[in-house]
This record gives C-alpha cells, structure tokens and sequence, in this order.
C-alpha cells in the first residue's frame, strides 16, 4: 500500500524568530573585537520591563566571532528582549557591560527590528 503523496507546503513548520548582533568597537571601519579579547558576551532576557540591573539577566550567549545569532521560539515572536553586552578576554576576565538595550523579537524570520537604548 502506498502512502499519499503530502505536499510539504501544506502544513508549514514554524520558523525560528532571530535576532543578530554584529560586534566590533566603537569607531572602528570593521566589525572585529579589540585585541585581545577572546569574545563578547551577551545577556539578554525577555519581559514587559527591563532588568534593574546586571544581575537580573537570566541568560547569557557568547560568541567568539561575528555575528552572534539568538533563535527564539515562535510563540515569543513580537516580545521584547532586553539585552546588555560585555567583552571577555581569553582568561575569562569580563569588561564593563554596555547600556542595556532592547529590541522585539520578529514575526517573521529575516526580519530585523530596530534595537532601542533603555
């Protein structure tokens, strides 16, 4: 007995919501990290307000090259992320975190969204 023929297309799986971050200093005609870092740690998390502090932050990526990419589920899709940035050397010595910024999660995949200071 055959099976039917199914159109892939018929029930669409659900695509992964990325956000990208592209890293590099400030001023700087590429995006590379300074001199010795060994990469960039990103601390993110998704709520209706942002964190009070540093602390607060759940989670954390890290990405020793360009671009550092966070995949979100897709019943996240049109939440707000908060997000601050920090440098680590190769001995796992952390810099200073950056402002915290947010960005919402997007709707639909390759979409990008403008990130906004806190």
């Amino acid at each position: 007995m055959a099976s039917p023929n199914r159109d892939p297309l018929s029930t669409p799986a659900p695509l992964p919501k990325m956000l990208r971050f592209r890293f590099g200093r400030i001023g700087a005609k590429r995006w590379r990290k300074p001199e010795g870092v060994h990469g960039l740690e990103l601390l993110w998390m998704i709520a209706d307000a942002p964190p009070m502090k540093i602390g607060d932050f759940p989670h954390s990526a890290f990405s020793a090259g360009n671009p550092l990419e966070l995949t979100f589920d897709e019943d996240q899709a049109g939440k707000r992320v908060y997000f601050a940035a920090r440098w680590e050397t190769g001995m796992v010595k952390k810099g200073h975190e950056s402002d915290i910024f947010n960005a919402v999660i997007p709707q639909v995949k390759g979409w990008s969204t403008p990130m906004n200071s806190v």
